[in-house]
């Protein structure tokens, strides 16, 4: 569970206490349902309150409805997001916890479904003059950091961050983004560290595993990498993130040149997030090592057209089907 989804379920049983049993259905559907009953409970709830604090945790849970859907940002979802987000946060006394996390929320829709990275970065700026005692600033401004490539100073800011952190599962969270931003610099040695300290403080978040297994492939350990992939698997089987996962698995397995079982993870992957990029790519990588290369071809057009959120991992399953097709295309072997 990441700090986005901690935050919506705090709310949600705030919003139980003080709920009449008549509506208790709607209110628990509204907030553990991120999905289309999600969003109708929400609404319902929206129309007949007039309660500003219970109003203002329907909108969230409305936005977090819309996030959780696969398909968000496919269906152009990010401006109601984001609208929703901003009536949360006028409804919340200013300044208050409920105000500072629904500003970092609406800086994250921002980053990871509009990709506007200038926006996220005033409002983690504005958080922090707002409430520097609270980490989310901190994270937020980092998470900005880290996507520009300024790995250091993203580092300095989830430091900051983790020292105002009052939970295991929170620190957890910004040690593995402090673990991605050295892998992105190459310093495997020292991503492995600090994944091990997230999977420490957090050892049934299976994204945590998943990445490390990432490490363990690139260091050529493919039997660690296989072992952390499938644990990481067994201990989430549906989540968010699932799609990453079993993909970074078929990448392992294509490693292993084990091909039937790297098809079948992207194929999995497909299936929970269609327009999948990362799952395109691997199956074009798997057709074009058994020597299928018109098929290798069709599924690196897949990828490069794909319509999914825009995560690291996506853009660089992108770039590598921009390159093989290329390639391909050319009639040069290619890398």
């Amino acid at each position: 569970m990441n700090l986005a989804q901690k935050i919506t379920l705090t709310l949600l049983q705030l919003t139980l206490l003080a709920t009449p049993a008549r509506a208790e259905t709607d209110v628990i559907t509204c907030g553990y349902q991120q999905n289309e009953k999600g969003f109708d409970a929400c609404s319902r709830l929206i129309a007949k309150t007039t309660n500003p604090d219970q109003l203002a945790i329907y909108y969230s849970n409305r936005a977090s409805s819309r996030t959780y859907l696969y398909d968000y940002q496919k269906n152009h979802l990010c401006d109601p997001v984001i609208k929703d987000r901003e009536e949360a946060i006028k409804r919340f006394p200013e300044k208050s916890l409920d105000q500072i996390q629904q500003l970092y929320l609406l800086g994250q829709t921002w980053v990871e479904c509009a990709g506007d990275v200038t926006k996220t970065a005033d409002i983690a700026n504005r958080i922090i003059e707002k409430a520097p005692r609270q980490p989310f600033g901190y994270a937020l401004l980092a998470d900005v950091q880290q996507i520009n490539g300024d790995y250091k100073s993203a580092r300095r800011n989830f430091e900051l961050a983790i020292a105002k952190m009052d939970t295991a599962q929170n620190k957890a969270t910004a040690y593995n983004s402090i673990a991605l931003s050295w892998q992105s610099e190459r310093e495997f040695d020292r991503a492995l560290e600090y994944y091990a300290i997230a999977i420490r403080l957090d050892p049934k978040e299976g994204l945590y595993l998943g990445n490390r297994g990432v490490i363990w492939r690139l260091k050529g350990d493919l039997n660690k990498a296989l072992l952390d992939q499938t644990n990481a698997i067994k201990i989430s089987p549906i989540a968010v993130y699932t799609p990453t996962l079993l993909a970074y698995r078929g990448d392992t397995h294509r490693y292993r040149n084990e091909y039937a079982d790297a098809m079948k993870d992207y194929d999995d992957a497909s299936k929970i997030l269609p327009n999948y990029a990362p799952a395109y790519t691997g199956r074009g990588l798997v057709y074009q090592r058994i020597g299928n290369l018109e098929k290798a071809k069709e599924e690196f057009q897949k990828a490069i057209a794909a319509n999914d959120p825009t995560l690291d991992y996506s853009a660089s399953a992108k770039q590598t089907a921009v390159a093989q097709l290329a390639a391909l295309e050319s009639g040069v072997t290619p890398p």
